[in-house]
């Protein structure tokens, strides 16, 4: 039996089955709902006394068979055990298309490897990070040097992975173990010997009657639903190393191309890099470790005939990808010496050279959207080095690392809008979005560069971010917008 922890979050969705209907949603809205695309929602705590009265009102609905109802719990982290255990590293703020455009202060980060490895993502460190692991005798974790990006070497960091595996995991303890495995041995796209356990389960796969708790059954008659928990593991089944990896896929992946796998902390590795100053403890969710005598799912390490999925390189494999990398260093040629912009007059010719050579117009020539941008009700709040560089910003950049996606468009400024729940909210100022942010530019997925108005160089200079879309984290960040502007030349023209 499962019994949901304290401080549980439940969310829930009401939309049409048929999308031109139009419910009555009259009675939910002051229960706490909220519009949402195609119907309304609510987030509140598992244990709230709204939740039998929302049930309820469900239940009533006279046209309930045409009303679909969608149910997720999200379970809170595990609390951090007092000695031992492991961590899964939290990656929020710490992703970036390579690992030079890394923002200041990450030393472990989650990047693309780019063309010349097929797109893999992997994880990287700094070289601080390496030398920790060296001076504590930190045991599991390989690495490689990084490919080039362009014709530049990603000096500093390398390519890391786990050697040892951690197992292959137990599924959430309100699951059918025996639905899931029956679903491996059916779909030719997965493989029986790949089976792991899954920490978030969906529909067919929940058993309510597992779960200890007076109203999921009620939630599971009226609609479909999901629950996602922390990663178990079975205690006896650790590796004796500090690092070990998960988090390979259903299908087989035997060569090394296209291989990708999580990396988990030992206590002894997660409390190194926390006391060198290379990561917060807030970085680390503690993943669960359960006596195979206590287990309430099918033990898979003992039920799964087969091997382990391989690491990301094997021994022989890293070797073989350890000389054609460096071959690939090798052959880089000198890049041309140029001096970085300084001084606003010198940013704004670098962005019209960078806007000549990719064939664009910059927004002098763009009269329409330039003045949209001085009309704007926020064109005042910008910095004025920012308004003395907009006539020679180009009005979009290709990246020349990343030739299928604009790095930059430009757009008229506008308030930051984004939804953020209350874990996003608790973060730090400065690692969140905030109502004082004004959006300059976008990129071709979906991420914004914004200046916040209460930055303490206004109102002639700024501090300029970019924010990814998925995380609500700022994966970059440059200290003027003279720096701003000689990345935005630099990128453009990084061959």
């Amino acid at each position: 039996m499962w019994a949901p922890p304290k401080k549980c979050k439940l969310s829930i969705w009401l939309s049409p089955r048929d999308r031109s209907a139009s419910p009555d949603w009259s009675k939910f809205l002051p229960l706490g709902f909220k519009d949402s695309f195609r119907g309304i929602y609510i987030e509140l705590a598992l244990g709230s006394p709204k939740l039998p009265a929302i049930l309820d009102a469900v239940k009533q609905l006279p046209v309930q068979p045409e009303v679909e109802l969608k149910w997720h719990i999200e379970e809170p982290p595990r609390p951090v055990p007092e000695s031992g255990g492991w961590f899964d590293p939290l990656m929020g703020g710490s992703e970036a298309d390579n690992a030079l455009k890394l923002r200041k202060g990450v030393h472990y980060g989650f990047v693309n490897l780019g063309a010349e490895c097929n797109h893999t993502p992997a994880f990287v460190a700094s070289d601080e990070f390496l030398q920790v692991v060296r001076d504590h005798g930190l045991r599991g974790l390989a690495s490689l040097p990084l490919p080039p990006v362009g014709n530049r070497p990603q000096v500093g960091w390398s390519h890391v992975w786990a050697e040892q595996p951690m197992g292959r995991g137990l599924d959430h303890p309100a699951s059918r173990s025996d639905v899931i495995s029956a679903r491996y041995a059916v779909d030719r796209d997965w493989d029986p010997a790949r089976r792991f356990g899954l920490s978030h389960v969906h529909d067919d796969d929940i058993d309510a009657a597992r779960i200890e708790h007076p109203l999921i059954q009620r939630l599971a008659d009226l609609g479909k639903g999901s629950i996602r928990g922390p990663d178990h593991f079975v205690a006896e089944g650790i590796p004796n190393v500090d690092f070990a990896y998960d988090g390979w896929g259903t299908s087989n992946d035997r060569t090394f191309k296209h291989r990708w796998r999580g990396i988990l902390f030992s206590r002894k590795a997660r409390d190194a890099v926390v006391a060198a100053g290379l990561m917060k403890e807030s970085q680390f969710d503690p993943v669960g470790l359960v006596p195979m005598s206590q287990a309430q799912t099918l033990v898979l390490d003992k039920a799964v005939k087969g091997p382990l999925p391989p690491p990301v390189y094997t021994p022989a494999e890293a070797a073989t990808e350890r000389v054609r990398r460096e071959e690939m260093l090798k052959k880089l040629t000198a890049p041309p010496t140029r001096r970085k912009p300084q001084t606003l007059k010198q940013c704004s010719a670098a962005l019209k050279a960078a806007a000549k050579d990719a064939g664009v117009p910059t927004l002098a020539n763009d009269s329409a959207l330039m003045r949209a941008i001085e009309q704007s009700k926020l064109f005042a709040k910008l910095p004025a080095s920012w308004r003395e560089l907009l006539p020679a910003v180009p009005v979009r950049l290709i990246d020349l690392e990343q030739p299928e996606a604009e790095l930059w468009i430009a757009c008229e400024p506008e308030p930051a809008s984004f939804t953020a729940d209350s874990d996003v909210r608790a973060r730090p100022v400065a690692e969140r979005p905030s109502s004082k942010d004004i959006v300059i530019g976008t990129t071709a997925f979906g991420d914004w560069y914004a200046i916040r108005t209460d930055n303490s160089a206004l109102p002639r200079d700024a501090v300029v971010r970019l924010w990814s879309h998925e995380t609500l984290y700022p994966t970059q960040a440059w200290d003027t917008v003279a720096e701003f502007a000689a990345y935005l030349a630099e990128s453009a023209s990084n061959k």
